[in-house]
C-alpha cells in the first residue's frame, strides 16, 4: 500500500521541470506531510479536492514570495522555499486558504494560515508563537484589513 501511495504521489504533486540531483521529489513531500496531522489534514484535503500542487523550479518572484493560489490550485516557487520542510509548510499555508475559500485578504486568514504551517513542526503554539504570527502578518500584509 505504501509504495502505491509513493506512486501516486507525482498524481499530486508536479516538479516543474523536472529536475535531477536535489530537487523536491514529489515522494518527498508526501512522506513530509505525513509527518503531523495538519500536513495529513493538507494532503488529504488536496486529494479529495484534487488541488494541483506545482512546485515550480523556473519561475522567478520577489525574494519572499514561497507560494501562491491561483484558483484552486496551489503554486511553490522552490527557488525560495529551497527546502522539503519549507516547501511542505509552504503546502499547508496555501491549502488552508483554498480551504477557507475566502474571497477576501485579511490579516486573519493570514495568520490562521501561517499558524497551520506552524503546527506542522510544533504541535501546540504557545500565546507567544501567536503574537509573533500576527506581528509577522501585520509587518507583511499591511494592506490588509484585520477581519
Amino acid at each position: 500500500y505504501e509504495e502505491r501511495q509513493f506512486a501516486r504521489a507525482s498524481d499530486y504533486f508536479s516538479v516543474l521541470p523536472p529536475i535531477k540531483g536535489d530537487a523536491i521529489k514529489p515522494q518527498s513531500i508526501y512522506k513530509e506531510l505525513h509527518k503531523s496531522d495538519v500536513g495529513m489534514h493538507a494532503f488529504e484535503y488536496i486529494v479529495k479536492n484534487k488541488i494541483p500542487v506545482e512546485v515550480n523550479y523556473t519561475d522567478e518572484v520577489k525574494p519572499g514570495t514561497r507560494g501562491v493560489t491561483i484558483g484552486r490550485a496551489i503554486l511553490i516557487y522552490a527557488k525560495n522555499t529551497k527546502t522539503i520542510r519549507l516547501t511542505t509548510e509552504t503546502i499547508i499555508h496555501e491549502a488552508m486558504h483554498i480551504e477557507l475559500a475566502s474571497r477576501k485578504k485579511t490579516q486573519w486568514e493570514e495568520a490562521y494560515c501561517f499558524a497551520q504551517e506552524a503546527k506542522h513542526t510544533k504541535k501546540q503554539l504557545t500565546f507567544t508563537d501567536l503574537k509573533s504570527i500576527i506581528k509577522t502578518v501585520k509587518k507583511l500584509y499591511p494592506e490588509y484589513p484585520w477581519r
